[in-house]
């Protein structure tokens, strides 16, 4: 006679970090342990705000994943608390998962210039961080502007006139 072992649900590890590259922005990274016949993992999360898990990674049959925050939840900067599903899927159907609630941590502003060189004239964007009321801008050193609000996040200075160099090809 033949016997089955019990499937396991996987044991599952959440870190978070900020992006020091683009998109920057907090990260959650997840890890699990590998589960003997397992088929594919599912991944779900819900943030705080969220009534349901969403699905996030539908057949994944690595045993981690990165979720960068500010390109899969636009309400990222919130903070809060944000839970992750990771669900082990076997051959026969059957399925173990396990949570893991984590806090979104509070990251600084990830700037990004983008070029017009056209008109040679820039304009400056950044990523929302968790709890800001006002962003303060400096040119140089030099204060520039105040935007105010969480989500305000881009800048077109009325004195952006590039140096030409900056436009070479």
């Amino acid at each position: 006679a033949s016997v089955k072992a019990p499937a396991c649900p996987p044991t599952v590890t959440a870190t978070t970090d900020c992006n020091s590259a683009a998109p920057g922005g907090p990260k959650v990274n997840l890890s699990w342990n590998s589960l003997l016949g397992v088929q594919y993992y599912q991944i779900h999360r819900k943030a705080q705000t969220e009534a349901d898990f969403s699905l996030l990674e539908p057949f994944l049959t690595s045993t981690n994943y990165t979720d960068n925050l500010v390109e899969s939840l636009s309400t990222y900067w919130q903070g809060g608390q944000v839970s992750y599903r990771v669900k082990a899927v076997w051959q026969d159907g059957t399925v173990r998962d396990s949570d893991q609630q984590i806090t979104i941590p509070r990251c600084p502003p990830f700037l990004k210039v983008e070029t017009n060189c056209d008109e040679y004239s820039y304009r400056l964007s950044w990523t929302a961080t968790r709890d800001a009321t006002k962003y303060n801008i400096f040119k140089n050193g030099e204060f520039l502007k105040q935007n105010l609000g969480i989500t305000n996040t881009s800048l077109e200075p009325p004195d952006s006139i590039c140096e030409e160099q900056i436009c070479t090809t």
